[in-house]
């Protein structure tokens, strides 16, 4: 496995169009449409070999229903020739209701056939509700999604931030997706939640997420909170901002300019980004294997491509035209002409100049740090850092909790490097998270009504 292989994060999931049962008219979704379901998981792309593998077809989809199958390659879209997840994604997005031509690779051959694509489904639940609405940011609307507890508000809310990756939080059906989980296993028990989808992400508009810097992602999720403040449900005074991975840098960040009842992060980092950078790598070549002089020196290369990128601001371009040596770090599935690991490298480079514990210190809340010990994307230092640095200057506020057998994605794996060699996009939740999340909110003042009611 070549040092390209190296993840910075469990990115996103098979990138999945799901189906399953409902839709509302748009009036009903905070004025955004619904976005288009083929109902397929496409498979990462191959170095050189053309379009993307169908890894799932959902059953009742429009892709099952045209004939696609398991191991087909997508190589065209309504004309268009796609290479990537995300391209499949934009063109079916807009395309519900439509019949598109597509050109698939099967037994060697190419094939033909038309699939008229279905709007995407609603999330739904039995015990509460589920509510589809917008934020506004600046001249364009991001989707989010309400879990509401059945019985009387206000309730306990917690507002969660999304990873750095390109994907959506809006998954209807069965298939598990950590926010989805977390925000229905709340709910149930008393607890509102809200999330906020990302730039151009589902059914969101607004500029492409991977042309985003980290100032306007910050000011998405900025808008949210002010509008989850706002809501009618939530008590005010029983918020708690949850950050997942890179969401772990923007809560506090939020937590400096909106009293909160506490930050929870989960899977970040607290080091100078850079410096993050090199242990994430050398930790994660120590789980390869291999020749440790040839490990030595993918390390070396890799810290230079990072320092140039973001340490020294350089451009993709500049980097390819001056160290062509390091020109295979732009090259696909991690890097591209603009940017690395989906995002633009001004987002990265903004990320460097973020004075990740400052924040921390600042936001002046209730703190909890937690690691998954099945974490190969961060350590367990860097969540004790951020609660000793939080204690120290306010002592017995921050606490740090270790998860057994928890990912970077909060599902169960038994150790590190089987959630890096071994990814099972059907592992399980790991269900010690929220009881961990509920006995700190609780301790914090944020007991749910269902939580009190049943002593």
């Amino acid at each position: 496995m070549s040092f390209k292989s190296l993840r910075l994060a469990a990115f996103t999931f098979a990138a999945a169009l799901v189906l399953c049962t409902s839709t509302a008219a748009e009036d009903e979704l905070g004025g955004l449409p619904r976005r288009g379901s083929l109902g397929t998981a496409l498979a990462p792309p191959v170095d050189g070999e053309p379009g993307i593998e169908i890894q799932q077809v959902m059953p009742n989809s429009a892709a099952s229903r045209a004939g696609i199958e398991i191991g087909d390659v997508l190589l065209s879209i309504n004309g268009t020739a796609v290479s990537a997840p995300r391209e499949v994604i934009q063109i079916v997005a807009k395309s519900a209701g439509r019949t598109l031509p597509v050109r698939l690779l099967r037994g060697g051959g190419e094939m033909d056939i038309e699939v008229k694509i279905d709007p995407l489904p609603l999330e739904t639940a039995a015990d509460f509700k589920v509510v589809y609405d917008a934020v506004e940011v600046g001249d364009f609307k991001v989707r989010c999604i309400y879990t509401i507890p059945s019985g009387e508000g206000p309730f306990p809310t917690f507002f969660m931030i999304q990873g750095v990756a390109c994907g959506s939080i809006d998954v209807p059906g069965n298939q598990i997706h950590p926010s989805k989980e977390i925000a229905h296993r709340l709910a149930a028990k008393g607890y509102a939640t809200m999330r906020v989808e990302k730039s151009s992400m589902g059914d969101s508009a607004g500029p492409p997420c991977d042309e985003l810097d980290f100032v306007l992602e910050a000011e998405i999720f900025r808008r949210g909170l002010e509008k989850c403040m706002g809501e009618s449900f939530v008590d005010r005074d029983r918020v708690f901002l949850f950050g997942h991975s890179m969401g772990g840098i923007i809560a506090p960040i939020l937590a400096t300019e909106t009293q909160v009842a506490g930050v929870c992060a989960y899977g970040t980092y607290s080091y100078p980004w850079l410096e993050y950078l090199a242990k994430n790598s050398r930790r994660q070549y120590g789980i390869l294997g291999g020749d440790p002089i040839q490990r030595e020196g993918q390390m070396r290369a890799t810290w230079k491509f990072h320092n140039l990128l973001m340490g020294e601001d350089w451009t993709p371009t500049q980097i390819r035209e001056k160290h062509p040596e390091l020109a295979s770090f732009l090259e696909p599935p991690f890097g591209s002409e603009t940017g690395l690991f989906g995002r633009h490298y001004k987002f990265w480079q903004q990320m460097e100049d973020t004075p990740v514990l400052q924040q921390w210190r600042d936001c002046k809340t209730r703190v909890l740090a937690i690691w998954g010990e099945s974490d190969f994307v961060t350590s367990r230092e860097e969540h004790e850092l951020i609660a000793d640095a939080v204690n120290s200057y306010a002592p017995g506020t921050a606490e740090f909790k270790a998860l057994a057998n928890a990912d970077h994605g909060i599902m169960t794996f038994a150790t590190q490097r089987e959630a890096f060699l071994e990814p099972d996009p059907n592992a399980p939740f790991n269900d010690e998270f929220i009881n961990v999340v509920v006995a700190w909110m609780k301790d914090a003042g944020g007991e749910s009504a269902v939580a009190s009611t049943a002593k």
